[in-house]
């Protein structure tokens, strides 16, 4: 937990504010809840790596969408985040994303039309890696994430440890050692 207050102050006094909008989730709950061995490891592992590769999450829930957000930035991705399927479209557009995280049940587009419209009608935007992650963990939509052209689907609640693993799988990344 040391390492990540020294790699980056800005987090510690950003705890005290909360994270998006205001909510009550805040950086200092997450270094509470994910203080174990294995997470400082996740972060040693990184620290001397420049990870310039770009992740957007597309999450409606803003403390999921809070918490990835400041994990990630914190293991040294460029993080950029949409509250539902339209906007994340929109900023596919612009940042056009290494990585997309998306749920399923968003507003004004789900994750499902999300991933289809980018891997089959957007031709002018490279397709990111993807990854759902939802609370649909029912077989048929396991299924239909993976149909439409989702690479690794992760159901809630989920573990950062694990997410980690899947991405930089997906990214082709190794840790430093």
């Amino acid at each position: 937990m040391t390492v990540l207050r020294k790699r980056n102050p800005g987090i510690r006094r950003a705890g005290r504010r909360g994270a998006l909008d205001g909510n009550r989730f805040g950086v200092y709950n997450l270094f509470i809840a994910f203080s174990s061995e294995k997470f400082v490891a996740v972060a040693k592992a990184t620290e001397g790596e420049i990870m310039a590769s770009k992740i957007l999450i597309a999450e409606d829930d803003s403390n999921i969408l809070g918490l990835l957000s400041v994990f990630l930035s914190g293991l040294g991705y460029e993080v950029s985040l949409a509250r539902d399927g339209q906007e994340a479209l929109e900023m596919a557009v612009q940042i056009k994303p290494d990585l997309l995280i998306v749920d399923i049940m968003m507003p004004r587009m789900n994750g499902f039309k999300l991933v289809n419209t980018l891997a089959m009608d957007r031709h002018d935007i490279p397709m990111p890696k993807v990854i759902m992650l939802t609370s649909l963990a029912d077989k048929e939509n396991v299924q239909r994430g993976l149909s439409v052209g989702a690479d690794v689907y992760i159901p809630k609640p989920f573990n950062l440890e694990d997410v980690a693993a899947r991405i930089s799988e997906l990214l082709g990344e190794t840790p430093a050692k």
